[in-house]
Formats: C-alpha cells, sequence, structure tokens
C-alpha cells in the first residue's frame, strides 16, 4: 500500500481524535516538542490540517476559520504549518502535502518530518 492510501484508509476509518492532537497555544506545543527533541538529530513527525496553496480554497479557509475553530475544538484551517515550525526554530527534513477525500477548505495536510535546528 502506497503512503497516500495508507492515510487516506487512516482519516477514513479513525476519529480525529484517535489520530491528531490539538494544543489551543501553537507555541506551548512547539515548545514542548522541543523540549522533548532537544538534539538537532531528533526528528519530530507532523501530521496535520493546514492551509491549502489554492487561493480559492484558502480564501474558504478565511472564511469558515472562525466557525471551524468552534465546532473543530480549537483546530485553525488557515494556518501555514511549514512556516509555523520554521518560525520556532525547526529544520524541515521531508514535507509533503495533500488534499485528503472530503470538502477541500477542511482536508488539506502537512505530512511530514523536522528537527530542532
Amino acid at each position: 500500500m502506497d503512503a497516500k492510501s495508507h492515510w487516506e484508509k487512516v482519516y477514513a476509518t479513525k476519529a480525529p481524535d484517535a489520530v491528531s492532537w490539538y494544543r489551543a497555544h501553537l507555541e506551548t506545543s512547539l515548545a514542548l516538542i522541543e523540549r522533548a527533541a532537544p538534539d538537532p538529530s531528533s526528528s519530530i513527525i507532523d501530521v496535520g490540517g493546514g492551509r491549502a496553496p489554492d487561493s480559492g480554497v484558502a480564501a474558504w479557509q478565511d472564511r469558515l476559520n472562525p466557525v471551524w475553530k468552534r465546532i473543530g475544538g480549537g483546530c485553525h484551517l488557515n494556518r501555514k504549518i511549514d512556516e509555523l515550525l520554521v518560525q520556532a526554530g525547526f529544520q524541515i527534513d521531508e514535507l509533503r502535502t495533500t488534499y485528503l477525500p472530503g470538502p477541500r477548505p477542511m482536508t488539506y495536510t502537512y505530512q511530514g518530518f523536522a528537527h530542532v535546528q
């Protein structure tokens, strides 16, 4: 099974809280990751939703985000996860982005590995 098929199956068969995590304050989460993996050779794995590159989809993410945060447990549809990781001091080693099955504003994902710089 290829990686795309694997992740499509995971997200189609499991509850969102079984395959993801969320913290209300992103900076706190990134600091916890940095403390858990302080060695530059340590990697983290991140799979999460975020801002789509398509302008029409991104516009819908911006429109839906205020409501989505309330119904999605504080999840943000329109954060550029790669930029946030770099701003927090991580170097991205591998990054794949894709749409999962479902409505595009809610299904754009970032999947990859990063380490503390």
